[in-house]
């Protein structure tokens, strides 16, 4: 996990250098614009299509699911209920309300997993993203997020939902699994070319949407909630649905996995998130940043608590 954050911080730092140096006189703002626009309106879309299109849709796939949800749910109750008192802008509410509900569970979990039980738990971390990442993150999620700085939404968010271009490439992906169309073997391959790309474009907006003039003391002193909140109550949330509501069984390397990416720091792609739907990007960036070293502590510590 160290290795992949550390992969992970040179990107951002190409982002943070541009803001800083303004190569050729762009500015960071200039660049990350467009950038966000083929991540989250082409490349994230397809993504989701080719990986939703060949998922099993199988009992087991159905109790992660009901797991994943209610964990989420539970955290981002705990999530709105804090933020709710807090005297943050509407804006900064939402993207904290998103960094600390949803985890990188796909772009670091599945690492992760893949080492510590096998390369079998690809499985159960791709279930996971598909649940708590998409479904749940473009329902609940954004419009817990927005509710915060809009009122009267739902007819609002409703046309949002119908212009999502990550929700059409899902439930397209949906139709094609439950036709039962097979990809040909080369679509793998845009598959991996497609992972390959957008993640470092994801990793330097982030660096692009550091904002540096700031208080860097509150700044931080707000982010701390955040990491409770995703480090600590989202996987507990995991650990008590699993074992103390009947009818959820899965076998003990199937848990493993999914507190592991319950443990995981705030997801890649909410920056992308955040700029659409005009969410404080920089506070979610920071957040991003700010869970993702705390992970390197928190992780190793659940590990010894539970196994």
């Amino acid at each position: 996990m160290q290795n992949a954050l550390l992969t992970f911080s040179v990107f951002v730092a190409f982002g943070l250098v541009w803001r800083i140096a303004k190569p050729g006189g762009v500015t960071a703002d200039a660049i990350q614009r467009p950038l966000i626009a083929l991540i989250h309106s082409m490349l994230l879309p397809v993504y989701v299509f080719l990986v939703v299109g060949r998922m099993p849709l199988n009992a087991t796939y159905m109790r992660i699911s009901l797991i994943v949800i209610l964990a989420t749910a539970g955290t981002l109750a705990v999530a709105w209920f804090w933020l709710g008192r807090t005297s943050l802008s509407g804006q900064t509410k939402g993207a904290l309300l998103l960094a600390s509900a949803f985890s990188s569970a796909f772009f670091l979990g599945m690492p992760l997993t893949r080492i510590i039980v096998g390369n079998w738990s690809s499985r159960v971390a791709v279930d996971y993203m598909l649940i708590s990442n998409i479904l749940v993150l473009f329902t609940a999620g954004i419009y817990l997020a927005r509710s915060f700085s809009e009122s009267n939404q739902v007819t609002r968010f409703v046309k949002d939902m119908f212009r999502e271009p990550i929700a059409w490439g899902a439930l397209a992906g949906l139709l094609v699994n439950m036709v039962n169309i097979r990809f040909p073997g080369w679509v793998r391959g845009v598959e991996g070319m497609l992972l390959l790309g957008f993640i470092p474009l994801l990793l330097i907006t982030v660096g692009l949407s550091i904002n540096w003039q700031q208080n860097w003391g509150q700044t931080l002193a707000d982010m701390l909630p955040v990491a409770v909140i995703q480090l600590v109550v989202l996987p507990l949330f995991i650990y008590l649905v699993m074992n103390f509501i009947p009818g959820l069984g899965l076998g003990l390397k199937t848990q493993k996995v999914l507190l592991i990416e319950g443990m995981m720091p705030a997801m890649v792609w909410g920056i992308s998130i955040c700029e659409r739907y005009k969410l404080d990007s920089s506070s979610y960036a920071i957040a991003f940043t700010f869970t993702s070293v705390l992970a390197c502590v928190s992780v190793p510590v659940w590990f010894n608590f539970l196994y």
